[in-house]
């Protein structure tokens, strides 16, 4: 049973590390973000630096899908039937790039 606890404790010992760096991170871009607008009056020509609010950016990690048999079928159905019209524009780039290079090269 040690051997489990000894992994169990380097997880959570990661997952607090983890925090802590997304929260070191978030804090750098609460900074980063919310600087007031700056002009500089003697020159006419400075550059403006608009002001920005604070932005609520979260990572998200998806870990699970639950979905029936039948809809991932669906789904994998429409897949195929949408690549049809891909396939047919990147063979019409290869055709038309053969025939362009078979007609230049064959003039020489």
């Amino acid at each position: 049973m040690g051997f489990f606890s000894k992994g169990v404790d380097k997880i959570i010992e990661a997952g607090k590390a983890e925090r802590e760096r997304r929260a070191a991170e978030e804090e750098a871009n609460k900074k980063r973000y919310s600087s007031p607008e700056t002009i500089d009056e003697d020159n006419e020509n400075s550059v403006k630096t608009p002001q920005v609010k604070e932005l609520n950016m979260k990572e998200v990690v998806v870990t699970n899908i639950d979905i029936s048999f039948g809809s991932m079928v669906w789904l994998m159905i429409k897949f195929a039937f949408a690549t049809i019209p891909a396939a047919i524009v990147v063979g019409a780039i290869y055709f038309f790039s053969y025939a362009f290079l078979a007609g230049f090269l064959s003039s020489r």
